[in-house]
């Protein structure tokens, strides 16, 4: 009799548990393994937007940097073609003349090839749109820089070329 007593003092024990009144405010969740994953995908694209942003950042910094190296360059190629004094002879001043154009030739090349990398990080997704734009828009004035020094050189020497 004992024995039968225990046995109905487990099972209502146990069928109490079972129904006991939840009444807290804090609701279960129950996700789907197609929901746990969308949220997966979410926080990784969340996690992934914010380094390409620091990249980003990084990235145009350092560009921005190498940009302010040609601008130093650009300067002083202006500065250079600017004090220029021309000389007596027809091929004294074309000896000026291409002595300074090839300056900015290479200039120029370098700078393409610093504007093709640029764009080539764009297109790889390593810069955002707004960095990509200033970055190439501050390329382009120093190449139309050297093309306005040059041509005012071109005037000064009477070189046509």
């Amino acid at each position: 009799m004992f024995k039968n007593m225990f046995i109905i003092a487990v099972i209502t024990a146990f069928s109490l548990v079972g129904c006991s009144n939840n009444s807290s405010t804090e609701s279960t969740k129950v996700e789907t393994p197609a929901q746990q994953e969308t949220e997966i995908e979410t926080e990784t694209k969340t996690t992934t937007e914010t380094n390409q942003t620091i990249n980003d950042t990084q990235l145009a910094d350092t560009y921005t940097k190498e940009i302010d190296s040609y601008t130093t360059k650009v300067n002083n190629f202006v500065t250079n073609t600017q004090n220029v004094t021309p000389v007596n002879t027809v091929q004294e001043k074309t000896d000026q003349f291409n002595a300074l154009d090839v300056e900015g030739d290479t200039l120029e090349d370098e700078l393409d090839l610093l504007e093709d990398r640029i764009e080539a990080d764009y297109t790889a997704n390593k810069l955002s749109t707004l960095n990509y734009q200033s970055l190439d828009a501050t390329v382009e004035n120093l190449e139309e820089q050297i093309d306005q020094a040059t041509d005012s050189l071109e005037l000064l020497l009477g070189i046509e070329d």
